[in-house]
């Protein structure tokens, strides 16, 4: 169970303020069984059309007081932190998100129950391994929103519980979304934040400035 955070602007923003902001978010909405979104982070934002990302092991907001370094202007931010549902995958950089693979970005927050799939997927994490489904798809149906459709069904179809389905994978400057929970609504509803110079997509509301919407459930949306 994660938080996350996706800041798409018209203008460049710094990104400095922002990390505060999703600090104090990640921090402040802890899990539905009062887990901590404290088992590292990550940050990739587009610079000259290319993918910069900083991961850490530590909780987010024991870092505030680092920020300063990131002192990089962007118009596009994907932001993550992690709650490890098991142990033995804490303390781990390549656990920790956004993933990067074949020029896709890709941040989630979920859990699925006994999902069983017989596909040969790459990772030790669901998170992973649902990232290279919808990779594996997409060879085969071409089209971004269908492979995340049908990723969507191959795995309502074969699990016993989705308690959250919480993703967005990133490509150049599209951003493609998608909202699904069967319990916990409070945790796992989206939120996209808008005004008129920026988009945001997030896992709670957290300025006044914005105008929010739920996201669409159930279905791919893109900004």
């Amino acid at each position: 169970m994660c938080r996350f955070l996706i800041v798409k602007s018209k203008n460049f923003f710094s990104l400095e303020p922002w990390l505060i902001k999703f600090a104090h978010l990640a921090k402040n909405h802890p899990t539905p069984e009062e887990d901590m979104q404290e088992d590292g982070w990550g940050v990739a934002w587009l610079n000259n059309n290319r993918w910069k990302i900083r991961k850490s092991i530590k909780p987010i907001w024991e870092e505030v007081r680092q920020f300063s370094q990131f002192d990089y202007q962007t118009n596009l931010a994907i932001f993550h932190a992690r709650s490890a549902s098991f142990s033995h995958h804490k303390n781990n950089l390549e656990f920790n998100q956004p993933f990067y693979k074949e020029d896709f970005l890709f941040v989630f927050n979920g859990l699925v129950s006994k999902i069983k799939i017989n596909f040969n997927l790459e990772g030790d994490l669901g998170a992973q391994k649902i990232f290279s489904l919808i990779l594996l798809l997409k060879q085969k149906v071409k089209k971004i929103e269908t492979a995340i459709e049908k990723s969507y069904f191959i795995i309502k179809n074969n699990s016993e519980k989705i308690r959250g389905l919480n993703f967005a994978l990133i490509k150049e400057t599209k951003v493609y979304g998608f909202n699904y929970f069967e319990e916990s609504k409070d945790y796992y509803q989206l939120w996209q934040g808008r005004n008129q110079k920026l988009i945001c997509l997030s896992s709670n509301r957290f300025s006044d400035n914005l105008a929010w919407d739920k996201a669409p459930f159930g279905q791919v949306f893109v900004f």
